[in-house]
C-alpha cells in the first residue's frame, strides 16, 4: 500500500506489480493534491502478513512527487520553443535569392494568444539579419487536436543593405502558426518593397523543449 499524503489530505494508492498501473495512480493522487508544498510519503509493504512502515526522507519525496506530476505540469504556460531558422520562397524567380535561411531563434509562449521571438538569421541577400518581435493570435482552431493559430506578427529586424542601409527597421507581417505538443509551424508573407525587399512565403519550423 502506498500512501502519499501532504497535510492534510491523505489519499491510498494499492501497491501494483505492474509499473504502469502504479505510476497511473500514483498521478492520480499527486493531481488530487496538486498545488500543495512539502509533500510527505509513507511506504507501506506487507509481506506474510507482517507490516513494515518505512519513512522516505523529505528531498525523496519532493524528486517522487515532481516525477509523478510531471504529465501534468507539461501544458502548463509558459511554453518554450526553438527553431533552425527560415525556408522561404521568393516570388521573383528571376532573381538569385537565398531561400535557406539557417540561423537560431527563440519563442516564448505566455499563452495561446500573447508570443515573444527573437533570433537571427541569414536574409535572401546572404547577409546576417537579427529579429525581436511580438506575435498577437486572436483567432484560434483545433481541428483534429492540431492547434492552429491566426494573427500578425510586430517585429523589429535588421541586415537587409537595400533597406535602410542594413539598419534596423520596423515590420508588420500576417501569421499562421499551427502546432502540436512538440512541433509546430509558422508560415507568413513577406510583402515586395521595389528595390528595397523582396517579397516571398516563408515557413518556420519549431521544436517546444519547454
Amino acid at each position: 500500500m502506498v500512501i502519499c499524503s501532504s497535510r492534510p489530505p491523505v489519499c491510498e494508492v494499492p501497491f501494483f506489480r505492474r509499473v504502469s498501473d502504479s505510476r497511473a495512480r500514483w498521478q492520480a493522487c499527486c493531481k488530487k493534491h496538486e498545488g500543495f508544498n512539502g509533500l510527505a510519503i509513507r511506504v507501506k509493504t506487507k509481506t506474510s502478513g507482517k507490516t513494515e512502515s518505512h519513512r522516505v526522507t523529505f528531498l525523496v519525496a519532493c524528486c517522487l512527487a515532481l516525477a509523478s506530476c510531471s504529465a501534468f505540469a507539461e501544458d502548463a504556460y509558459p511554453h518554450v520553443w526553438l527553431n533552425p531558422g527560415f525556408f522561404s520562397y521568393h516570388f521573383d524567380r528571376d532573381k538569385d535569392l537565398r531561400e535557406d535561411n539557417w540561423g537560431f531563434g527563440a519563442e516564448v509562449e505566455f499563452n495561446s494568444d500573447h508570443v515573444a521571438m527573437a533570433g537571427t538569421f541569414i536574409n535572401s541577400n546572404d547577409k546576417r539579419s537579427r529579429y525581436l518581435g511580438y506575435q498577437w493570435r486572436p483567432l484560434h482552431w483545433k481541428p483534429k487536436g492540431i492547434d492552429v493559430h491566426v494573427g500578425a506578427i510586430v517585429a523589429a529586424m535588421d541586415g537587409y543593405p537595400l533597406y535602410k542601409e542594413g539598419d534596423w527597421f520596423v515590420a508588420a507581417l500576417p501569421l499562421l502558426a499551427v502546432q502540436g505538443k512538440r512541433l509546430g509551424a509558422n508560415f507568413t508573407i513577406v510583402p515586395t518593397i521595389e528595390n528595397r525587399l523582396d517579397g516571398a512565403f516563408v515557413m518556420q519550423f519549431r521544436l517546444r523543449v519547454w
